[in-house]
């Protein structure tokens, strides 16, 4: 289904949503333990979303190839993806001048994975 979706998406023109399905597409796949494919996923992903500078599907893009290098044994790779996200949710906190952007259920998860490592 979130496949269709991609595509869907995508053939429409929907960049935004295609990526942030792509994303969730890529999360199911982690949890599903078939880290390859969740990994090519969100290379894509990324790209997409650093075109359309869309600075939250980046933070969730690395965020999650953090973990997917991390579960393929990649602890270098994992590092530079999660030390990237923690960036942009540094970044989306002095923009914002609050701790309100950071606070979606979308982004809460890497802010506290970034307060985690620091």
């Amino acid at each position: 289904l979130l496949e269709s979706s991609v595509e869907a998406a995508r053939s429409r023109g929907a960049t935004y949503i295609g990526t942030l399905c792509s994303i969730c597409l890529a999360s199911a796949e982690l949890a599903g333990g078939r880290y390859a494919e969740a990994e090519s996923g969100l290379r894509r992903a990324l790209r997409e979303a650093e075109n359309m500078g869309a600075d939250p599907l980046v933070a969730q893009s690395h965020h999650l190839l953090a973990e997917a290098m991390r579960k393929q044994g990649n602890d270098v790779e994992a590092a530079r993806h999660a030390g990237k996200a923690a960036e942009i949710i540094a970044q989306i906190r002095r923009a914002a001048e609050s701790e309100g952007p950071v606070k979606r259920t979308d982004l809460e998860p890497i802010a506290r994975a970034a307060a985690s490592s620091d």
